[in-house]
């Protein structure tokens, strides 16, 4: 178990960790290598999460080119940063078997997935004695190699069962109406009406695949100047002036003074902290220079 954040006492702020063989490493590769062209087919252009030659600066500059493009035409939008509660933790077994048959997986691919999840069980440590295992059911066990993309392809299909291609805001002639990193996931909107049908259809398509939108932790920016609150299953979302979204500060008025200088200071502090990583001569400049971009 990994704490996160929060009281240590709150089983709520605990990631479990999946510890795996060598042996199962080696037979997860496999089984990646071989699925990995299928699985590019099959994810949208809107989802960049564990995909090569993409990343999180790639959704960073698109989200902010499309609010500034909505500030200089005079429009209005609702951008929507949806939660699912313990999305990693939700996904239903064998409604992710079904995903992938549906896509057209290789059948005997799917089977030697399911054999990894297929008749797992789990014990407790309570005050030094073990209790009496349970069955998992759902869930992908994180730490491994394929979680990321089977989490992929499940909200994929959960996505599809909306109608996100009628939804969006246009930008140099394209529409575009979602943007995902794994679990994080933006909605665009150009006014009330399409953000409240949008963010309803998610909601009953991700409920259909045992996936729960967190009304208290999902959040939007509004920009324009006829704002209606949006809500769902009859609680209003926060509405916010600012949003962290993939470690970068997101506002309504386009303004990124504040996510520059936040960067500008935790480089700052990763120099000072890392003093002598900069002064070790043995160690290369390209070496140190990943170090700062991933510190940073």
């Amino acid at each position: 178990m990994l704490h996160k954040a929060g009281d240590p006492k709150d089983c709520g702020n605990y990631r479990t960790i999946a510890l795996i063989s060598h042996t199962s490493k080696i037979m997860l590769y496999i089984i990646l290598e071989r699925l990995k062209a299928k699985i590019e087919n099959e994810l949208a252009e809107e989802q960049s999460g564990f995909r090569p030659g993409r990343g999180t600066s790639d959704m960073l500059c698109s989200i902010q080119v499309m609010i500034e493009k909505v500030i200089e035409s005079h429009k209005e939008a609702y951008i929507i940063f949806i939660d699912y509660s313990k999305a990693f933790d939700s996904v239903d077994h064998s409604l992710l078997f079904k995903t992938l048959t549906m896509m057209g997986f290789p059948p005997h691919l799917i089977v030697m997935i399911q054999s990894l999840y297929t008749n797992q069980e789990a014990t407790l440590r309570w005050n030094n004695q073990p209790t009496e295992s349970f069955k998992i059911l759902k869930g992908v066990r994180q730490g491994c190699i394929l979680s990321p993309h089977l989490f992929s392809l499940y909200t994929e299909q959960i996505m599809r069962e909306t109608d996100a291609d009628q939804y969006g805001i246009e930008v140099g002639g394209r529409k575009i109406s979602n943007l995902r990193y794994a679990d994080d996931t933006a909605l665009f909107a150009k006014n009330h009406e399409e953000a409240s049908k949008f963010i309803e259809e998610l909601n009953q398509a991700g409920i259909s695949k045992r996936m729960k939108l967190n009304a208290k932790k999902t959040k939007y920016l509004y920009i324009g100047k006829n704002h209606q609150p949006i809500s769902f299953e009859e609680e209003n979302i926060e509405k916010v002036n600012t949003f962290k979204y993939l470690g970068s500060l997101k506002t309504d008025s386009g303004d990124n003074t504040n996510d520059i200088n936040a960067r500008i200071g935790m480089a700052k502090k990763r120099t000072q902290d890392l003093v002598n990583i900069w002064k070790d001569k043995t160690i290369t400049l390209q070496l140190k220079i990943k170090i700062m971009k991933t510190l940073v």
